[in-house]
């Protein structure tokens, strides 16, 4: 149920762009809206398998953190899902904008799925955009921000790519939380002295080496995703 003017206003945002993104299997599939009375009706398919960082937790719960039980092969499968469908909708023009484990959903057969646009904007016209006056008002999750939302407050098309850095580390950690002993206040001053998270514990030297090259501080320096998924692809 929506609250109010502006809540269905940012539905009605979210629902243009999942229009202009479309099918693709790694992102959560649009089955219609209603917009002829109020409130706007968006349905989406259901999702069984949850979230990808609850997921990954209850990989760590149900093996103690042995990695020896836990499949790299099954971490780079949704690693890879993931860069898919950034893939996708970067070539749609699309900055996702709030991409972190918990906004990426699991079907039966625990393939990835990129949902909660919420945050996302068409990119096509401009490398470059401002957060916009609403986006002043809604808090951003602090650390998966790419740096130059954090210091320049715009979005730029490689901010999804220092994001999806961040899950990539998620992932590998099971589900660690980002920056672990760095309060959020502390973050950007940090990151503008170069530092960046750790290799997580049995994550491969290449694997670590893409997470550093989504964290360039210089967007016309950092990876991207076709670049990625190569990687990833050689690393399956």
């Amino acid at each position: 149920e929506i609250d109010s003017d502006e809540e269905e206003r940012k539905l009605h945002a979210e629902l243009l762009i999942m229009q202009q993104i479309g099918n693709h299997p790694n992102i959560v599939k649009l089955i219609g809206a209603c917009s002829v009375e109020k409130p706007l009706l968006v349905v989406t398919e259901y999702l069984s398998g949850g979230n990808l960082l609850d997921h990954v937790r209850r990989m760590r719960a149900q093996n103690g953190l042995i990695y020896a039980n836990i499949s790299e092969h099954e971490l780079l499968r949704l690693a890879l899902g993931v860069c898919e469908g950034l893939v996708h909708i970067a070539e749609c023009g699309i900055i996702h904008g709030d991409l972190a484990a918990r906004n990426i959903l699991l079907d039966s057969h625990a393939n990835p799925k990129l949902a909660d646009f919420g945050f996302s904007r068409d990119n096509k016209a401009s490398k470059v955009l401002s957060s916009g006056k609403q986006d002043k008002q809604r808090k951003f999750p602090v650390k998966w921000m790419a740096l130059e939302l954090l210091h320049h407050n715009i979005f730029t098309r490689k901010s999804d790519v220092w994001s999806y850095g961040v899950v990539l580390w998620e992932i590998f950690t099971l589900g660690g939380s980002p920056y672990p002993g760095v309060p959020s206040r502390y973050l950007l001053k940090r990151l503008l002295t170069g530092y960046r998270m750790e290799k997580p514990l049995h994550c491969p030297d290449e694997l670590y080496d893409v997470m550093l090259s989504c964290w360039e501080e210089e967007p016309i320096k950092r990876i991207g995703f076709p670049e990625v998924h190569l990687a990833l692809t050689r690393l399956l």
